[in-house]
């Protein structure tokens, strides 16, 4: 890993000197003590330290932490917290030198991460490139050592489209790492990479390669808001990724942490088809003992295929690259997914004619072995996908079902990102003649049903607008994004089957203040909103709905 063009001792060095010498700030603190009735200790200061960092008063926080760490200088939590302050105050070298002095004493995830932001941060101040390599390498040896962080990957992809790699930044938005990043960035020896490498061409490996790549020229979306949002402006084209079925022979699966390897009987990872954190993962070091063995097994599981959008798009697609490699499903022994518990997981599994007692679950660590071994690739959303899902899923006794024609898919019964003014919202979309639906209070196929026969759909931005997949085309769609969250998952899928797309964006809730809560990023996803009835009718005329 590069050095700091800095040195970290001396900054730290530096400034406890500095605090030391703060008389007046110093007599504060022993005030505090004494007006709480502590003794000085490292604990005491530390406690102390937290309470003042919660309600902002970073010059005393600070000095807590110091003399916590004086008096333990093994205590990481202080290092941490020392580190966070001083990133909140933008002494970003300050606060490298901390969180650095942590990681030197402990080694965690959340060190390498915040080291990575520190640098970025700062290379963006001094406009100095000299620090991203190294915010890299450290972005890098977080996902060694926690290799489902999705936040971490978006970081990257960031990084790499900042610098003009558009291709491997759209690895990293698919939670691939790409193998430039790995060969550079990490130490491997030579005998690892020769474990990594060869498998592409191993005798017991066979594939049948099934689609090539595909260009799709994207339909702008369509609103009111005063200029496409940038989430929905940067691309004008979808690519699918090419498919392909893998058969390994005398073979094993290990399924970690979401990452899904696959293994030659010589230990060799066969890549293509193995998630790419695989190649970054110690085999020798974590492989547990064989859990189960089989005569044949399929390898279905995908990041987060536990989730609906992700079981729709990325898990179920894979039994079609089976059909479609000539393999007949019921030659299977045993299916590898996520999980198989929500109605949904049933439902569709069954429909294609897998079974319950030939399901093994991911969410655990497994290690499988297996006479052969198949798995099929692709990399996300796809026009063949979407057509795979209609054609099993979508039947014409659907569109015998009498279903309303104007929807409102309502998510008051999810657990997170809830309108906050649903009353009002419902009641003036009923009186437009529009049925307000839960889609979770009915079967799967009765949800298909539901959004087949539309022919316009307002949805809050959530997974259950994954079901416009079956939509005629045309079909109105009008996707309410949260205030400051965007994503395209839906206006490309609404290119791809052919739907007329709107949206806009909703009300920040005032009564919320971001400043408090530990995680933004994450609440941003999640945060509860309000929307605009005057927006929303203007929409609707816009789309010629109402």
């Amino acid at each position: 890993m590069s050095v700091f063009p800095f040195k970290p001792d001396e900054i730290i060095g530096t400034l406890t000197a500095e605090y030391q010498a703060r008389k007046e700030l110093q007599q504060q603190i022993f005030d505090l003590l004494q007006a709480n009735q502590l003794t000085p200790s490292a604990e005491n200061y530390y406690n102390l330290g937290v309470y003042l960092a919660q309600h902002q008063q970073w010059e005393g926080a600070i000095a807590l932490f110091l003399h916590a760490v004086s008096l333990n200088p093994t205590g990481v939590d202080a290092y941490y917290n020392l580190g966070a302050v001083l990133q909140a105050l933008q002494q970003y070298k300050s606060a490298i030198a901390f969180y650095y002095k942590g990681l030197s004493i402990e080694v965690d995830s959340q060190y390498y991460y915040h080291l990575a932001g520190c640098l970025l941060q700062l290379a963006q101040v001094e406009e100095n490139d000299q620090y991203i390599p190294v915010a890299i390498a450290y972005l890098l040896q977080r996902l060694r050592l926690q290799p489902d962080c999705q936040s971490t990957y978006y970081t990257l992809g960031s990084i790499l489209e900042q610098q003009g790699n558009a291709y491997t930044a759209s690895q990293c938005d698919k939670f691939q790492l790409p193998t430039e990043l790995i060969h550079r960035f990490y130490q491997l020896n030579p005998q690892r990479w020769q474990l990594l490498l060869p498998a592409q061409s191993h005798p017991d490996v066979r594939y049948c390669k099934l689609h090539e790549a595909a260009v799709l020229p994207l339909k702008p979306p369509k609103t009111l808001e005063a200029q496409i949002h940038p989430e929905l402006n940067r691309h004008k084209d979808f690519y699918s990724s090419p498919t392909l079925v893998a058969e390994v022979q005398e073979g094993a699966v290990w399924c970690h942490s979401q990452a899904d390897v696959v293994l030659t009987r010589d230990r060799q990872i066969v890549t293509m088809v193995s998630h790419a954190n695989a190649t970054i993962l110690d085999i020798d070091r974590y492989l547990p003992p064989v859990s189960q063995t089989v005569e044949t097994v399929a390898l279905l599981s995908v990041l987060s295929g536990q989730a609906f959008y992700h079981w729709m798009f990325e898990l179920l697609p894979k039994v079609g690259l089976i059909h479609l490699a000539g393999i007949d499903l019921n030659s299977i022994d045993k299916f590898i997914v996520n999980e198989y518990q929500a109605p949904f997981h049933k439902e569709t599994l069954n429909h294609l004619g897998i079974s319950s007692e030939r399901i093994i679950t991911s969410s655990q660590p497994i290690h499988i072995q297996a006479n052969l071994i198949v798995v099929p690739y692709f990399e996300l959303l796809s026009n063949w996908s979407c057509q795979f899902l209609r054609q099993e899923l979508l039947s014409q006794s659907t569109f015998k079902t009498h279903k309303p024609e104007l929807l409102y898919i309502s998510r008051k019964n999810a657990n997170y990102r809830h309108l906050l003014n649903e009353a009002e919202i419902s009641d003036s979309l009923s009186q437009l003649g529009f049925t307000v639906v839960t889609l979770e209070s009915y079967s799967f196929m009765e949800q298909v049903a539901f959004v087949a026969n539309a022919k316009v759909i307002v949805s809050l931005h959530g997974a259950g607008l994954s079901h416009l997949v079956f939509c005629q085309p045309n079909t109105k769609i009008i996707e309410i994004f949260p205030p400051n969250y965007v994503t395209r998952y839906y206006w490309n899928l609404s290119n791809l089957v052919g739907l007329d797309y709107y949206y806009f964006m909703g009300e920040p809730n005032s009564d919320i203040n971001l400043e408090t809560i530990e995680n933004i990023n994450y609440h941003y996803i999640t945060e509860s909103f309000q929307v605009s009835l005057l927006k929303l009718l203007a929409t609707l005329k816009f789309a010629e709905a109402i």
